[in-house]
């Protein structure tokens, strides 16, 4: 599958935000020179989860590889995954039936709020305008991405997100 995908940062929460639909999302990465592989319970679902660049240096359409695992599986690699990450995840309906995601990070990640949107073309996400509540985008930089956020404490990288 291909994951068009952009991330930005918020200048303000949109209004009775919990009336929105969430998750609660758990994901742990198992990270080598390669790249990453995530896991992930969001919604009573597991999975494993491959993602590449298909672009060098573009980060905003990437290759997914996702396959289903168990409760059990998820367990087991979780064990032996030293860097991890909680959110809850909202979802916001946008205009052109797009959802801005709205992922605010709990635990050790508390503070930090990101929103995502996926796009189902490269034109549709060439077009995007954002609503006045996403502040600057940072789809291009490493530290949008979990996988770098994952095992961190905030406070230690704070200074990427302001």
């Amino acid at each position: 599958m291909i994951e068009i995908e952009r991330v930005f940062l918020i200048k303000s929460l949109p209004k009775n935000l919990k009336k929105y639909p969430h998750d609660k999302v758990l994901q742990a990465y198992l990270v080598d020179k390669k790249g990453s592989i995530r896991i992930r319970h969001q919604s009573g679902h597991y999975d494993i989860t491959k993602k590449t660049n298909i672009v060098p240096g573009d980060k905003t359409i990437r290759k997914e590889i996702e396959i289903p695992i168990t409760k059990k599986e998820f367990q087991k690699i979780a064990q032996v995954s030293a860097k991890s990450l909680s959110k809850i995840r909202y979802y916001i309906p946008l205009k052109n039936k797009l959802t801005a995601e709205i992922n605010i990070y709990k635990k050790e990640l508390q503070g930090l709020v990101l929103v995502e949107v996926e796009f189902k073309n490269k034109k549709q996400c060439k077009d995007f305008v954002p609503p006045d509540w996403f502040g600057k985008e940072i789809t291009q930089h490493y530290y949008s991405r979990n996988s770098f956020m994952a095992g961190k404490d905030f406070k230690d990288i704070k200074k990427y997100y302001s």
